[in-house]
């Protein structure tokens, strides 16, 4: 955990959107091992906390054993692809309140 009250937690729910890129790189999220070994990787630095992710990403980093200690929110988001006029209309796709509840996490998000 971060000192002085803050908590970093990494975003890790893009992908299940289809939100593929970072800064000028339009896949740099789209190798699903280097994505994880990236999250790995910065789940150990210091002052961070957690990860805010879909189900695929917070399972699987479960079973490699990262998220010991770590805040753990699981993403509500929906399903519409990023950039389409139905985005924001679309179903909840991922986690719901009851699932992230029994699955013991931190917290959900619900906002796209």
């Amino acid at each position: 955990m971060a000192t002085g009250g803050g908590l970093v937690v990494i975003a890790a729910d893009h992908p299940g959107r289809g939100a593929l890129g970072v800064g000028g790189e339009p896949f740099a999220m789209a190798d699903r091992v280097d994505l994880l070994a990236r999250l790995c990787i910065a789940l150990q630095r210091p002052g961070v906390g957690g990860v805010l992710g879909t189900a695929d990403i917070l399972e699987e980093l479960l079973l490699l054993g990262v998220l010991e200690g770590k805040v753990v929110i699981g993403s509500m988001n929906r399903g519409g692809l990023a950039g389409t006029v139905f985005e924001m209309d679309d179903r909840f796709t991922g986690y719901d309140a009851a699932t992230i509840a029994r699955m013991g996490f931190d917290g959900g998000k619900t906002a796209p």
